[in-house]
């Protein structure tokens, strides 16, 4: 979903005042940057998209986070925050969860939460160490919190009570992916994918990577992981059980934040500047968002509602 940013690039330190500041002012009014630049409200139009096209969630570092339909249109700055990072989406629980780095100082990132729409922004925790990226246990009601600079993988409850480290001893542990199905955590560790049973902890080997990685994202229905390597901007399809493993999309610029959608059969990423689609075979890559999207971002997309 999102890359350590932290650790792959440098940016502009924000002290923990602004950040202060940012979380009480909240939210500036939402803004709508549809295709004939027509104001909307952020309301009726995640209504609309989410129940014709589906939905797409993404952090822009220098604005915050970010909704779209999926086909690109109807572009909305739901929450405005400087240093937004890892993303996840809860639509049952009407909530996105995301991080907020405090780089360059240690233990000074924060996990917050707000309502679909932007609004009702809320610190949950705060004095984490360099976070990497977020997935979301829905059916058991748990966040899961990648740790970079202390090497672990935390879980909390979605309201950042109880939180505890849940794999310790990791390394460099960053982009995470969760299989609801098989009840699995899926990570980058270094230049290698690992899983692990959200039961019992079991941690087991994926895949060797040729360079670090920089997005995952499942296909639970047919077996698949993508992900991203910063080599030669590549995009891997492997099946879950390794017996193939091949190059789909290369020649990306910094490519991060994969995503899979199984409804439309298509993988969405950032890029720098941008936000681009292909069909899972690679094939047809087009750009949906342009000039909306940090050199790293999360994107997390969401089918069309149910009937």
């Amino acid at each position: 979903m999102n890359g350590h940013k932290r650790m792959k690039s440098a940016w502009l330190p924000i002290a923990s005042m602004v950040v202060a500041a940012c979380l009480a002012a909240c939210l500036t009014p939402p803004r709508t940057f549809g295709d004939d630049d027509k104001p909307a409200a952020a309301e009726e139009g995640g209504d609309s998209c989410a129940e014709l096209f589906g939905l797409m969630y993404w952090t822009h570092r220098d604005e915050g986070v970010y909704r779209a339909c999926r086909d690109g249109s109807q572009v909305v700055l739901l929450a405005s925050i400087k240093n937004v990072d890892g993303l996840v989406v809860d639509p049952q629980g009407g909530k996105i969860y995301f991080t907020i780095s405090g780089h360059p100082d240690a233990n000074a990132d924060k996990l917050v939460r707000a309502n679909l729409d932007g609004s009702g922004v809320e610190e949950l925790a705060q004095g984490l160490n360099f976070t990497g990226d977020l997935a979301l246990d829905a059916q058991a009601k748990k966040l899961y919190i990648s740790s970079v600079g202390d090497g672990v993988i935390m879980q909390c409850n979605l309201d950042g009570s109880q939180r505890k480290e849940w794999l310790a001893g990791l390394g460099s542990v960053d982009e995470m992916a969760f299989d609801a199905e098989a009840r699995q955590l899926y990570w980058v560790q270094g230049v290698a994918i690992k899983r692990a049973n959200v039961d019992d902890g079991r941690v087991e080997d994926v895949v060797t990577l040729n360079a670090a990685g920089m997005g995952i994202a499942l296909d639970p229905e047919n077996k698949r992981l993508f992900y991203a390597t910063r080599d030669n901007g590549t995009v891997h399809s492997v099946r879950l059980d390794v017996t193939e493993n091949r190059s789909i999309v290369s020649g990306l610029t910094g490519a991060d934040g994969l995503a899979y959608d199984p409804y439309s059969r298509k993988l969405y990423w950032t890029e720098p500047r941008k936000i681009c689609q292909a069909n899972d075979d690679g094939a047809d890559i087009e750009t949906l968002v342009p000039d909306k999207c940090h050199r790293f971002g999360s994107i997390v997309v969401l089918p069309p509602k149910a009937p």
